[in-house]
């Protein structure tokens, strides 16, 4: 796959952010996590690029996608 920028906002406690990071680990897709526990203005970036802070948020090459398991596949299409 090729080198698309991705970004993914989690939570340390977050099952689905658990499962993005796997998957992207697993296909040695590099990705900048951003964990908005720990860093409260990563929360309000989520919530001014989503209008909600729901995670596990990615932004694949622009395109935000809420939520891993629910848009897996648009996600995969995304980085070929």
């Amino acid at each position: 796959m090729p080198n698309v920028p991705v970004q993914i906002y989690t939570t340390p406690t977050c099952p689905d952010c658990k499962a993005a990071k796997q998957f992207l680990s697993q296909q040695n897709i590099p990705y900048t996590e951003h964990d908005i526990a720990e860093h409260p203005k990563k929360a309000e970036e989520l919530y001014q690029l989503t209008g909600k802070k729901i995670v596990a948020t990615l932004v694949v090459s622009g395109k935000v996608f809420i939520g891993f398991v629910p848009n897996r596949q648009e996600i995969e299409k995304s980085l070929l």
